[in-house]
């Protein structure tokens, strides 16, 4: 050993210096490797999280809107019936108007009235 310790350099011969540079390189490609399965793998997972929300954000909306448009149809049926009910109750009353003006009539004519309740002279 020389003096203050240090090692001394081996000189490589080029053929082992090639063989040095390629070990270095295969352990950086399998570095290399490594990490871009690594990267692969959360970039996978990742994947799957923003899939799932999107799923979830999805069905939530989809719910929202079912539930609105249901509302909707609910309120336009409701207005439906309720048009058809006074629809109805028109009739009725123009129903039971003109079966009381019929039975005056008919009243009239047993009773051998002019109509409007003036007896017939004969």
């Amino acid at each position: 050993m020389k003096a203050g310790g240090k090692i001394p350099e081996i000189e490589l011969s080029p053929l082992d210096k090639i063989r040095y540079a390629e070990a270095q390189s295969t352990r950086q490609l399998a570095a290399a490797r490594v990490k871009a399965d690594e990267l692969i793998e959360n970039t996978k997972g990742e994947a799957k999280k923003k899939i799932a929300a999107a799923h979830q954000i999805g069905a939530r909306e989809g719910s929202i809107l079912k539930k609105e448009m249901l509302s909707k149809a609910e309120d336009e049926a409701q207005a439906i019936l309720e048009q058809g009910k006074k629809y109805a109750d028109l009739l009725e009353l123009k129903g039971k108007q003109f079966m009381s003006q019929a039975v005056d009539q008919v009243t009239d004519i047993i009773l051998g009235l002019e109509p409007g309740g003036k007896q017939d002279e004969y």
